[in-house]
């Protein structure tokens, strides 16, 4: 392995580390109760390594959230494309936003306190209305070309991320209660499929 390999390697492995420890920090205290020095002293490195990756705190902050956000989408495209009928799409999906909440707990919570909470970092997440219109499309595409109505179909998509949303908040409000994903995963389907089509089908 060259130099060249190696110092890429570590200057990615301390970018990661850095957003670890901040989004620690800013879950236990808030965004705007952390100093950049104590980011720095958590993660074990200098300021000018913060600056060199992300050019300042909010800089730092918005590489967060958009990683997430990122991981997010790319989990759930990754079930959706790999499923073979709508329950397995939305347990995959479910086991995959499950398993980020659990890796990335000081992120989640982090993100939280933004979309529920006061904070100089509103702006940040003044695109996730349209973000989740988006998402809420596919999911709505998806379903249709499996078919599932346009009633049911939305039916789903509203009951599901109201239970994921719920089960996200409590793994970032009870980190050390143990969560099965792929029990909690398959539940969350079972519910979400089986009501939206019992509704559909009491309506006929």
């Amino acid at each position: 392995m060259s130099a060249q390999q190696t110092n890429t390697e570590t200057a990615f492995a301390s970018r990661d580390v850095v957003m670890a420890r901040a989004a620690d920090l800013f879950a236990d205290s808030g965004y705007d109760g952390v100093s950049v020095r104590e980011i720095v002293e958590a993660a074990g490195v200098t300021k000018p390594v913060l600056y060199y990756h992300f050019g300042s705190k909010e800089g730092l902050a918005r590489a967060i959230l958009q990683d997430l956000l990122a991981e997010r989408d790319a989990r759930r495209r990754s079930a959706l494309s790999s499923a073979k009928d709508v329950r397995e799409a939305l347990a995959g999906t479910a086991e995959g936003l499950i398993r980020l909440a659990l890796e990335r707990k000081g992120a989640v919570v982090f993100a939280f306190s933004i979309w529920f909470g006061s904070t100089s970092l509103k702006e940040l997440l003044a695109h996730a209305n349209e973000h989740d219109c988006a998402v809420k499309d596919e999911w709505l595409e998806f379903l249709g070309r499996h078919g599932i109505g346009a009633v049911a179909a939305g039916r789903i998509v509203r009951s599901f991320w109201a239970l994921m949303l719920h089960e996200v908040i409590k793994i970032g409000q009870f980190p050390d209660v143990p969560v099965d994903p792929v029990h909690l995963a398959n539940e969350i389907a079972g519910l979400v499929l089986d009501g939206a089509m019992t509704s559909d089908t009491e309506q006929r």
